[in-house]
């Protein structure tokens, strides 16, 4: 049996995370010999299962941050000889790159990942380009859907695989009391950045008629205090909230009545994937990647132009003025995500694919 390592920074807040956390657990399930590798811990970390074996870096982000470099990767390469695997799965573009450097002269083998639309990120040149020549020094790598693969040069395209983003049982599972009469509250969930496109979202919002809707925007992230101010000025502070981090946005979600994407690029969108698979009706752009692959428009969700204003107000609208269709366009969602993005499927999938890696 080989033994595999997962690397990531740290393990809560983002999608990433929260993939390497379900496909860990679910892989330690089946009776893979599994290794989680972070940078460091840090509090209000998603569930590991028993049996994956975790280690660390350093104590804590304080530490970790005032290492140079060169100590960084010397430090990721200690830890990748001692451990042994015979596979290692880096997650985020960055530690793609040093997980190839940390490699070099060593038999352990490495599965890049990419986890957002890859010529949107990173957005530095530099970097971009270091991205993907460690893809390419890769023994393979694994995208979440058909657009993030054709960002690569065709003769590369048999070391590259689909794999979509697995959702945690807990929301397969949950069963959400679904109302037929009335969409009261929206729910919007990301980091407050520019890709998430939330300025459009609250201005959107600002114009809908119907005064009894409430917004809750649950993340954290450098544009609160921006998007704070935007919401004072239009006089929507007693309607629209930033909750910060949800320790249980699944409770969030079944207690809500529409869900919204305003995103301007994407990888798979977790959130997105979650809100489906509790069963929400859901509203997204169809920004590179992901929502296209999950949305079948106007059957179990809604697919709107990136950036487009008008469309938002018009689809949020819609979903008000025709609440039975909507509580319809949930139940499919659900169907959809429990038929195609189990944690379990898509664990078997991935260890059938690791154990015929040469």
């Amino acid at each position: 049996m080989k033994k595999i390592m997962l690397i990531i920074p740290f393990l809560s807040s983002g999608g990433a995370e929260r993939v390497a956390s379900i496909w860990s657990s679910e892989l330690a399930k089946m009776g893979a010999d599994i290794h989680l590798l972070v940078f460091y811990r840090v509090e209000n970390e998603y569930p590991i299962h028993k049996d994956v074996i975790i280690h660390t870096i350093t104590k804590n982000k304080e530490q970790y941050k005032k290492l140079s470099k060169f100590r960084k990767v010397n430090l990721l390469r200690s830890k990748i000889k001692s451990v042994g695997p015979d596979i290692v799965i880096p997650f985020i573009s960055a530690v793609g790159i040093m997980t190839n450097i940390a490699r070099v002269g060593l038999q352990t083998k490495m599965i890049e990942t990419i986890r957002i639309d890859p010529q949107y990120s990173p957005k530095n040149k530099a970097i971009r380009l270091l991205r993907n020549t460690s893809v390419l020094l890769s023994n393979g790598c694994i995208v979440q859907n058909e657009d993030q693969k054709k960002y690569f040069p065709k003769w590369s395209h048999k070391k590259i695989y689909v794999f979509a983003n697995p959702i945690s049982d807990e929301f397969i599972q949950a069963e959400r009391t679904i109302s037929n009469s009335k969409i009261r509250s929206i729910i919007a969930v990301g980091r407050l950045e520019h890709q998430k496109n939330y300025t459009m979202l609250i201005h959107a919002f600002s114009k809908l008629k119907n005064l009894d809707l409430e917004l809750n925007i649950y993340g954290e992230g450098s544009l609160k205090d921006e998007l704070q101010s935007l919401i004072d000025d239009l006089g929507l502070t007693n309607r629209i909230k930033l909750c910060g981090r949800s320790n249980n946005i699944k409770e969030v979600f079944m207690s809500t009545d529409l869900f919204i994407l305003s995103s301007n690029a994407e990888g798979m969108p977790n959130s997105l994937m979650e809100a489906m698979a509790v069963g929400l009706p859901c509203i997204s752009t169809d920004c590179p990647t992901g929502p296209s692959d999950l949305i079948d428009s106007e059957i179990n969700g809604v697919l709107i132009p990136v950036g487009n204003e008008e469309a938002l107000v018009n689809a949020i609208n819609n979903m008000i003025n025709n609440p039975k269709e909507a509580c319809l366009m949930g139940k499919r969602a659900k169907e959809k995500m429990k038929s195609n993005y189990a944690a379990d499927v898509s664990a078997k999938k991935l260890l059938r694919f690791l154990n015929e890696i040469q």
